[in-house]
């Protein structure tokens, strides 16, 4: 006895590969082909006694091959049964019926119900107990309204699946980058607990003074993650100089200089979606050029930077240090107003100023003080 000639159209190799194992299994004859283009070929040169068709396909899609099939006039008798996992609605079916399709079985159910279905089908067309379309189905416009409906409702659930899943893996993505700047901020702790909290005490004012100035949320949270490991070069400094309880030699200041390369050399090469390395090399950097490494100039310097750059400031000199007692709040503030459009960007001294004598920044009232 002839064995029964599948043409089973699918996209996916792997599902190609296991439907055509499982119909082979059943003592079929299947041929395979990855779209409907390749489909109609295959069916005009070597006519099947069945199709089964995936619908969403590359080049020519499941709907448009069926359409090609039953317009066509040696092959539209051919039974033709959808086997999809993606197009499940009443619209899909009610096209798949328009298009001549004999069957519509979904994916998600049991393969025994494929398997049923392509007999059940087989043994219609046997009796003659199904109707063949016989008209160019193509040149009705209400079919093509409605195929073009079910693609584009299908296109929009796709894009909304696909922005789904983009920023599901942004968030991870963003969470493991924090998780990166965490360990490295534990790392600057167990080396120097004194550098540890400078950091974490700038980090919250320079969050609030990005958020004074109105930078949307990301960019505000972004400076916040810079700013907590500005200081990461230190890592490479002895720790007798960090904490020399005398003030510095012009040696040791240039080695205490040395950390903004260091912490951009280490940081330089993680994509960061923050400009987390820069604000390590640009944090000493002057609005009037006179900084150091790079001696940059107003907008020159990120805008992250330039942030870091004023709350390292006024966390200094209002905090105790080894050599020196904390000059206190007024001082410091005193130091960058003095420093306006010299030393420090206008605009952020400007919002530092009226969050902090305003009375809006009290986050240092939570954290350890080193005083």
């Amino acid at each position: 006895m002839t064995q029964v000639r599948i043409l089973l159209a699918e996209d996916n190799a792997d599902v190609r590969e296991l439907l055509a194992n499982v119909l082979s299994a059943s003592d079929y004859d299947v041929v395979c082909v990855a779209n409907g283009a390749a489909g109609m070929i295959e069916a005009e040169h070597h006519r099947p006694d069945i199709i089964i068709s995936d619908i969403l396909m590359p080049e020519v899609d499941g709907f448009q091959f069926c359409q090609n099939i039953k317009n066509h006039d040696d092959l539209h008798d051919i039974p033709f049964i959808f086997y999809t996992a993606t197009y499940v609605s009443e619209d899909d079916r009610a096209l798949a019926r328009a298009v001549g399709a004999s069957r519509f079985i979904v994916k998600q159910t049991p393969i025994s119900d494929l398997l049923q279905g392509l007999q059940d089908v087989l043994k219609d067309y046997e009796h003659h107990a199904l109707e063949v379309p016989q008209q160019p189905l193509i040149e009705d416009a209400p079919l093509g309204k409605l195929h073009d409906h079910v693609l584009e409702h299908k296109l929009y659930h796709k894009v909304e699946q696909l922005e789904g899943e983009r920023n599901l893996a942004q968030d991870r993505f963003r969470k493991v980058l924090i998780d990166v700047l965490t360990a490295i901020s534990r790392a600057v702790a167990a080396r120097d607990a004194y550098t540890e909290m400078h950091q974490i005490r700038t980090s919250q004012l320079a969050r609030s003074i990005a958020h004074e100035m109105q930078l949307d949320a990301e960019t505000t949270d972004g400076i916040r993650l810079c700013a907590a490991v500005h200081d990461l070069g230190k890592l490479r400094l002895p720790s007798e100089i960090l904490n020399k309880p005398s003030l510095l030699s012009p040696a040791e200041r240039r080695l205490i200089e040395t950390h903004a390369q260091g912490g951009y050399d280490i940081l330089k090469d993680i994509d960061f979606p923050w400009p987390v390395a820069k604000v390590c090399l640009q944090h000493h950097e002057r609005f009037d050029g006179s900084g150091y490494p790079g001696g940059l100039k107003g907008e020159e310097i990120c805008l992250a930077a330039r942030i870091t750059a004023v709350a390292d400031v006024v966390e200094a000199m209002s905090h105790f240090r080894p050599w020196r007692s904390a000059l206190g709040m007024d001082v410091a503030l005193q130091e960058i107003e003095d420093g306006r459009g010299t030393l420090y960007c206008p605009d952020v001294v400007d919002a530092t100023l009226a969050l902090i004598r305003s009375g809006r920044f009290q986050d240092w009232d939570k954290a350890p003080n080193s005083q």
